[in-house]
């Protein structure tokens, strides 16, 4: 048959009982067969491929855009807009997190804190607990929004954890630059400012320097 051949009608109605099967399988075989060799299969892995591609834009703990995703995106926008805040928020006191309920309770107070940061801007995982926000808007309004990341956080805080510190920086182009190096370097700064003042003392040793300072 598959030759073009006739059909042997005896053997296919025999083969066709032993299968327990009817005449209208050969009608659903006949339309499979028509079509076109791996329809269906490259369907799949193009979804498959579309999902891939955009799990490896995201942070693996936060689920947040990863740093290459999030500096790229950030930088089209302000290359079309030339206007918008970085918002850099620094998490603080997670080693005592650490210290006190183990690793996985410090993952889990970053998560947290990133679910909160995601609600107020295009948010990234920039650095180790660093989170940056980039915002459609003015240094105020971006200021306005960590003034509400500090409340939601707070609120969310749970019994016998220790405190999480949030060091909040925000620079605004194009006030203090139009290269998204050089907004993520005052912002950087004045988080850096924030948690100094906030201390009243020199930084301690278990700090995480803020990596998002290397080339962005």
């Amino acid at each position: 048959m598959l030759s073009g051949g006739e059909a042997d009608h005896p053997l296919l109605e025999a083969a066709l009982q032993c299968l327990d099967l009817d005449s209208s399988a050969l009608d659903r075989l006949a339309e499979a067969a028509s079509t076109p060799l791996g329809a269906v299969a490259s369907g799949r892995l193009g979804e498959q491929v579309s999902d891939t591609s955009q799990l490896a834009q995201l942070d693996d703990l936060t689920g947040l855009a990863n740093r290459r995703h999030w500096l790229q995106t950030v930088r089209g926008d302000l290359a079309e807009r030339g206007t918008g805040a970085v918002l850099v928020v620094s998490v603080g006191g997670l080693a005592d997190v650490t210290r006190t309920h183990g690793y996985g309770a410090a993952n889990l107070v970053l998560t947290e804190v990133a679910r909160v940061v995601s609600r107020h801007g295009l948010a990234g995982r920039i650095g180790g607990v660093v989170l940056g926000v980039w915002i459609d808007g003015s240094a105020d309004e971006a200021m306005a929004a960590g003034a509400l990341i500090e409340a939601e956080v707070a609120a969310a805080e749970r019994d016998g954890t220790p405190p999480v510190e949030l060091h909040l920086g925000v620079a605004s182009a194009p006030a203090d630059g139009s290269d998204l190096a050089l907004l993520l370097e005052a912002a950087d700064e004045a988080s850096t400012r924030q948690r100094d003042a906030a201390r009243g003392d020199a930084p301690r040793r278990d700090d995480v320097s803020m990596d998002h300072r290397r080339a962005a």
